[in-house]
C-alpha cells in the first residue's frame, strides 16, 4: 500500500451557520474562532454583550461571519433575523451556565436546582423545538450539548446539582438523538470535566481536579475546538447519540 503524507482530512464548514448559546467564555471563544477561521458563519446567543461585542469586532479579519444576538426579540424573532441574515441555521450548539463549586448536600440550595433545570433542560429543549424548521432545511444539520463526568459517575469534586441537571442533559441527547434521526439531524455531547475556568473568577475552579486526571493538565479552548469543528461539520453525519469524553481521562470507562 502506498503511504501518503501530509495530506488531512478537510472539514466542511465554509458557508454553514452554527447557532451558539454561552459561547463567549474562556472555554467556548475558541472554538468560535476555530470555526470562523473555517469560514463558518457564527451567531451568539449570550447574556453577556461586552463579551459578544469584542468577540464580534475581533471577528471582523475572520473568513466567516460572527453576529450577537440578544435578548431584545423572542427566540422566533431571532432565529428568523439568523437565518435572513446568514442564509441558513444548521448548527445549535448549548452551552449555557457556569459549573459550580462543589459543595455538601446539607449546604444546597434546592431552588437553585429548579433554575439549573429550567436553565441547562427545559430552555435548551424549548429552543431546539424552535429550531426544528431550520434545521430541518440544511443539509447537514448538527446538534452538540455539554455534560460532565459528575453527570455519569456522582464525581465528588463537581456540584451537586450540576451532575443531576447535566444528568437530564445526557438523557436528553439520547432521546434526541432517536427522534430526530429520521430528520437526518445529529444530536451529541461533549463531556468537558476537568477544563479551565470558563469564566474568570466564577464558578468551578478545576485545579482541584489535577490529580485526578491522568493526564495531569487541565483542558482547554484548542481542546474543544478539534472536537467541535468535527461534531458539526458535514462529514460527522453517521455519529449521532454519543457523548465524547473530552477530559483527560477523567471519563475512562463511561
Amino acid at each position: 500500500m502506498k503511504r501518503t503524507e501530509g495530506i488531512g482530512i478537510m472539514l466542511t464548514l465554509e458557508g454553514r451557520t452554527c447557532v451558539i448559546a454561552g459561547g463567549t467564555g474562556n472555554i467556548a471563544s475558541e472554538a468560535v474562532f476555530a470555526m470562523l477561521e473555517k469560514g463558518m458563519n457564527v451567531a451568539l446567543l449570550s447574556h453577556f454583550p461586552q463579551k459578544c461585542q469584542k468577540m464580534v469586532e475581533k471577528a471582523r479579519s475572520y473568513p466567516g461571519e460572527c453576529q450577537a444576538f440578544g435578548n431584545e426579540k423572542d427566540m422566533d424573532g431571532t432565529l428568523k433575523t439568523i437565518e435572513e441574515t446568514f442564509g441558513s441555521i444548521d448548527v445549535y450548539i448549548s452551552k449555557t451556565g457556569i459549573l459550580e463549586e462543589a459543595k455538601p448536600l446539607a449546604e444546597l440550595n434546592m431552588d437553585d436546582l429548579d433554575k439549573l433545570m429550567k436553565r441547562q433542560v427545559s430552555d435548551i429543549l424549548r429552543n431546539i423545538q424552535k429550531l426544528l424548521p431550520y434545521l430541518k432545511k440544511s443539509k447537514a444539520a448538527r446538534i452538540v450539548l455539554f455534560t460532565t463526568v459528575g453527570s455519569m459517575n456522582g464525581f465528588k469534586k463537581e456540584n451537586l446539582l450540576d451532575s443531576i441537571a447535566k444528568g437530564a442533559v445526557n438523557s436528553m441527547i439520547y432521546a434526541l438523538a432517536n427522534e430526530l434521526a429520521e430528520d437526518r439531524i445529529t444530536v451529541n455531547g461533549v463531556n468537558i470535566s476537568g477544563f479551565i475556568q470558563d469564566h474568570d473568577g466564577d464558578g468551578l475552579n478545576s485545579e482541584s481536579m489535577l490529580e485526578d486526571i491522568p493526564l495531569h493538565r487541565l483542558g482547554n479552548g484548542g481542546d474543544l475546538s478539534a472536537v467541535l469543528e468535527y461534531l458539526v461539520s458535514e462529514e460527522a453525519g453517521f455519529i449521532t447519540g454519543e457523548i465524547l469524553n473530552v477530559n483527560g481521562g477523567l471519563g475512562i470507562g463511561l
